[in-house]
């Protein structure tokens, strides 16, 4: 599903090399199963049309400042190959979040083909610069050797409503949203 992008695609100018860009995954990208119901009413709101941060690059995978619930600073890993965002039961704990009810559990399929089960908990927010989503899920799951220590993945369901440009030479991302302002 997501391999490489077709080169009529409208995003193979974006992400041109999306096959090296999976990589990023390192082992954790979830691709959802059915019946999980993750995608609910989620809303865009930029102030900005276009948002551009600083990102780190480490071995070749790029590490990206996030702001959650308007409050919390954390780092993700961006991860175009997940299909939904994922953070870790410490930032969880640390945002005050519930991940004991077992009203939120979810099974889900990591890279290696594993299925584990997931807390899913709704975000206020999720903020990359002035790039915000707000009301969306994300899972809550610990990677038992991850590859680099960041505080979550960055997924498809965030950065997916944006067209996304990676600079790594300049060391930015630069996100500008789908949708056209309101006015």
């Amino acid at each position: 599903m997501w391999g490489s992008p077709r080169r009529d695609s409208p995003r193979a100018d974006v992400v041109p090399n999306l096959r090296r860009m999976s990589a990023v995954r390192a082992g954790i990208a979830l691709a959802l199963l059915s019946g999980l119901g993750v995608f609910q009413a989620c809303s865009t709101a930029a102030p900005s049309r276009v948002a551009s941060v600083p990102i780190q690059t480490i071995n070749r995978k790029f590490l990206v400042p996030v702001v959650l619930n308007e409050g919390q600073t954390a780092t993700f890993l961006l991860d175009t190959g997940a299909s939904t965002s994922v953070i870790t039961p410490d930032l969880a704990r640390r945002l005050g979040l519930d991940t004991s009810s077992r009203t939120t559990l979810g099974r889900a399929r990591i890279a290696s083909g594993q299925e584990v089960e997931v807390s899913m908990v709704r975000m206020t927010s999720i903020r990359v610069g002035s790039a915000r989503i707000d009301n969306l899920n994300v899972a809550v799951y610990e990677h038992a050797n991850p590859p680099i220590t960041v505080d979550g993945f960055l997924g498809v369901d965030f950065i997916g409503r944006f067209t996304m440009t990676v600079d790594p030479a300049a060391g930015t991302l630069t996100l500008l949203p789908h949708d056209p302002p309101t006015r």
